[in-house]
């Protein structure tokens, strides 16, 4: 706004020291735009924790709603919850992209047959770290309700 309102004035205003005045916010607001750009491309860097999905393990067989449970891994091996406010996970089944959740516990409803299910550590934003911190676990879901207890991290 303050762009275009800057470049409107220098053309429409006759006093020198108003349209001097209006070329500096007008340029102002370009380098604000260009720096937001540029601020918004950057990569968040290194992850704060890898990925590991607690529940269902690799291989398990499960019932449909699934309640998947994932845990951020930190260098010295203590476990936390996988997101906080500073970071989401995106859950992909099946190569997929099905939700970007702010909990790292979340119930998923999945067809009878075998799925393989990843998640990926994201900022808000939804730009990925580099490398990327992602965890994968195969499973098998079977007919029923799904009764297991809630894993902790």
């Amino acid at each position: 706004m303050l762009l275009f309102a800057g470049a409107v004035t220098a053309f429409v205003v006759r006093r020198r020291a108003w349209r001097v005045t209006a070329v500096v916010l007008s340029a102002c607001g370009a380098i604000g735009t260009l720096t937001s750009w540029v601020v918004a491309a950057v990569q968040p860097g290194v992850p704060p924790y890898s990925l590991r999905v607690i529940y269902p393990t690799n291989g398990a067989r499960v019932a449909s709603p699934l309640l998947l449970t994932v845990c951020g891994v930190r260098g010295d091996g203590t476990m936390v919850p996988a997101t906080d406010p500073s970071h989401y996970l995106v859950v992909f089944v099946d190569g997929h992209e099905v939700a970007t959740v702010d909990a790292w516990q979340l119930a998923e409803i999945l067809a009878p047959g075998q799925h393989d299910i990843r998640v990926e550590l994201v900022t808000p934003a939804h730009h990925a770290f580099d490398p990327p911190a992602i965890a994968s676990t195969d499973v098998t879901v079977t007919g029923g309700r799904q009764t297991s207890a809630t894993s902790a991290c």
